[in-house]
């Protein structure tokens, strides 16, 4: 196994991570067609030991493709249950522990429908927005400290806009 591999052949990883092939509704198995069109991530992702400050831009890291080492759940616990985005959270601290490690190949295939939670807003609209508002406030001010200024000014400005239109949010 890829994931396993990577932790095994570096000591500090705290979590692994890997594209993912989205797939629709008319996509079966991934053939090479699909392979190079349907890949969640396009490009390389980031990677390494300094990795904290770029996750607090958003998180890049799918829980469907995390491989989380024990000694990573051992040192940072459980998942943040006091927010919806409590992978976010959980990545966060994981990068706090070591390496991030990303692993450029598509390991793990997801259907996104038109129905799937994840891609489906209107499905929870303006309530899922004032859920992920409050909670990017949360979780920032939990790290903000291994922010960098170019992030604390991008995060304020994000949010001194969301906040503005928070009376549209009932």
């Amino acid at each position: 196994d890829e994931f396993v591999k990577a932790c095994e052949n570096n000591d500090k990883c705290s979590l692994a991570y890997a594209n993912i092939i989205a797939l629709n509704e008319n996509d079966h198995y991934p053939v090479d067609s699909i392979r190079n069109t349907n890949l969640w991530f396009g490009k390389m992702q980031p990677s390494g030991s300094n990795i904290t400050s770029i996750l607090l831009r958003g998180n890049f890291i799918s829980g469907a493709t995390s491989f989380i080492p024990r000694k990573t759940i051992e040192a940072v616990g459980s998942f943040d249950e006091k927010t919806y985005c409590e992978d976010w959270d959980f990545n966060i601290r994981a990068s706090l522990q070591g390496e991030i490690v990303y692993i450029p190949q598509a390991l793990v295939m997801c259907h996104v429908t038109k129905n799937s939670k994840c891609r489906n807003d209107e499905s929870q609209g303006k309530k899922k927005a004032r859920l992920l508002y409050n909670d990017a406030v949360y979780i920032f001010s939990k790290y903000k400290a291994y922010a960098d200024k170019d992030v604390c000014n991008r995060f304020y400005s994000n949010q001194v806009s969301l906040a503005a239109s928070a009376e549209d949010w009932s």
